[in-house]
């Protein structure tokens, strides 16, 4: 790891998108008022870690679809979404999704003011996505442990789960706002 983080600032798609890959590490990296913060699909042995996600406007702050094998560990993402379009469509910033992908640990992570949910763990439920055009409802999430996160006064829920099967939900601190 570096000594010092590495500054993004962008206003259009994501700040950081990784698609069809292997053994990929994000780690330490700070994504400010961006439209989207961090996204990885279709791919293998993610490890996203101590991450800074602030004032992203779109609608991902860190997402995964179609993974398998990752680790979401020691991240922060404080003040994500727009509150005030909290109900037009498009507009919800979830802090961490993860859609349809197994074999995910989501560990040790501060999610703060998100205009959605803290952490939300789902099949496909959304109209399109990172990997497909339209919805489907068939995908799941399985081998999933959520653990030891901090999820305070997200606008929604702090943990979400739908789809999913072989869930560990323990040592979470959660107070909604």
């Amino acid at each position: 790891p570096h000594a010092e983080k590495e500054f993004y600032n962008g206003r259009d798609g994501y700040a950081i998108l990784v698609g069809g890959s292997t053994d990929i590490a994000i780690e330490e990296n700070i994504v400010e008022d961006c439209t989207m913060g961090i996204g990885v699909y279709a791919s293998s042995r993610v490890r996203v870690m101590r991450n800074t996600v602030r004032g992203t406007q779109g609608r991902n702050s860190l997402r995964l679809e179609r993974v398998a094998d990752a680790w979401i560990e020691a991240n922060e993402l404080i003040d994500n979404g727009t509150p005030e379009t909290f109900w037009a469509p498009g507009h919800r910033d979830i802090g961490i999704h993860v859609v349809r992908s197994d074999g995910v640990t989501v560990c040790d992570n501060v999610v703060v003011r998100s205009s959605s949910d803290g952490i939300a763990i789902s099949g496909q439920i959304d109209g399109g996505g990172l990997t497909t055009g339209q919805s489907d409802w068939r995908g799941t999430c399985s081998d999933i442990e959520i653990r030891n996160n901090l999820l305070l006064d997200n606008m929604e829920l702090g943990i979400w789960l739908t789809r999913c099967r072989d869930l560990r939900i323990h040592h979470n601190t959660v107070r909604t706002g």
